[in-house]
């Protein structure tokens, strides 16, 4: 047998202790190579009867020419390593590929929604005292109240702008509007805004709305007319005289306002105060007037005006 396989006498001499004389046949098997192939496979085995002594040496000893042999004549299997580091890269690969298409579509969503966002804010500049609902008509938005609302609340959350409830007096509803600030004008690229008034937002409005109220009776009406040298809220002639109204959401200018409109030349003076009950204490700090001005000023409450828009 040493000569068939080309043993020299030391590995001949493992041969005897192996008694590889007594292999009677060919047996199979099937194993699994923790870390390096967790498929299991068959393989073939010869059987050798072994002392209980023989060494790992000794054995590797006698299986170098046998696997030198087997070397030449198999072909190797790919490492299991080699398999296990291309299903990761592929893994990751379709993670990533999953992570650019949520990127893509998020980007596609936003510049959905802040093409709609510069939409209202192109409204907001043009129509800044129409009603919510009036808007939403205007812009064609989505009926869902939570979509539109969500839109809104967006516009707030990033400061594009300021939110303002107005009362539009008892048993009334509130209006809600919206102020365009200076970051919401840069992000839809506007020029810089003006709104026709003076004063607060507050007060705007309701210049807004009383103009409106004139201008549907005739009167052709402008917000921040000028009398001399006084400009009044809203002025207007009228069977050729200088009507003058004037917008006091509370009496501190009251006096002053109503003195200078008369040096002026207004011959008429309206008065718009909050509520009722105001009426009252406005006209108690006008009392060291002329008794005249009775004739000339009379006194309304805004909601008054709210019938004509």
């Amino acid at each position: 047998m040493s000569r068939a396989m080309g043993l020299t006498p030391e590995q001949a001499d493992v041969c005897r202790v192996l008694e590889a004389d007594k292999i009677t046949g060919i047996f199979e098997a099937i194993v699994k190579l923790n870390g390096r192939w967790q498929q299991p496979f068959v393989i073939q085995v010869a059987p050798v009867q072994v002392v209980k002594d023989v060494s790992d040496a000794e054995l590797r000893s006698l299986m170098e020419p046998v696997l030198e042999k087997l070397e030449q004549e198999v072909i190797p299997c790919t490492p299991y390593q080699q398999f296990l580091d291309a299903k990761r890269k592929a893994e990751e690969e379709q993670k990533a590929e999953a992570r650019q298409a949520r990127r893509e579509e998020t980007e596609k969503k936003e510049a959905i929604e802040d093409n709609t966002l510069i939409k209202i804010l192109t409204n907001i500049r043009e129509h800044p005292f129409v009603d919510q609902k009036t808007r939403i008509q205007m812009l064609n938005l989505p009926s869902s109240t939570s979509t539109t609302d969500k839109l809104f609340k967006e516009l707030a959350k990033r400061e594009f702008v300021i939110v303002h409830r107005i009362g539009l007096g008892r048993g009334k509803s509130t209006r809600v509007l919206y102020e365009i600030t200076d970051k919401g004008r840069q992000f839809a690229s506007m020029d810089k805004l003006s709104i026709p008034g003076k004063g607060s937002f507050k007060h705007k409005f309701w210049q807004h709305v009383i103009k409106e109220h004139y201008d549907g009776l005739g009167c052709r009406a402008e917000i921040e007319k000028r009398y001399g040298s006084k400009n009044v809220d809203v002025g207007f002639e009228q069977d050729g005289k200088r009507v003058a109204v004037e917008i006091e959401l509370s009496p501190d200018h009251l006096t002053d306002n109503v003195s200078k409109d008369l040096a002026a030349g207004c011959e008429r003076i309206v008065i718009c105060v909050p509520n009722k009950r105001s009426v009252s204490v406005y006209k108690k700090k006008l009392s060291g007037f002329d008794p005249v001005l009775d004739k000339k000023v009379e006194f309304k409450v805004l909601s008054e005006y709210l019938e004509s828009i």
